[in-house]
């Protein structure tokens, strides 16, 4: 389908920033499948790592933090179950 070949997305921010984005945006290299998975896949897994790959630095408070701000967020726009996150 040819709506799915270009997609544009906010640009990501550099490592050590506080924000995940930044307000830029770029088109993205890879095609985006036109997928059913939402209507028809049982869960979502989000599983953040909270560092990259150069600059592994574990689990702190603060990366915790974000990590469960995330998770609420996520929660709340797509309606979770909270019975159901681990």
């Amino acid at each position: 389908d040819t709506e799915f070949i270009k997609v544009t997305a906010m640009r990501e921010a550099p490592p050590g920033s506080r924000d995940a984005f930044l307000d830029e945006r770029e088109d993205l290299r890879s095609p985006l499948a036109d997928c059913d998975f939402a209507a028809t896949f049982g869960a979502i897994v989000v599983m953040p790592q909270g560092w990259l790959p150069e600059y592994r630095t574990g689990w702190t408070d603060d990366l915790l933090h974000r990590v469960e701000d995330l998770t609420q967020s996520v929660m709340q726009t797509y309606r979770g179950d909270p019975t159901r996150v681990t």
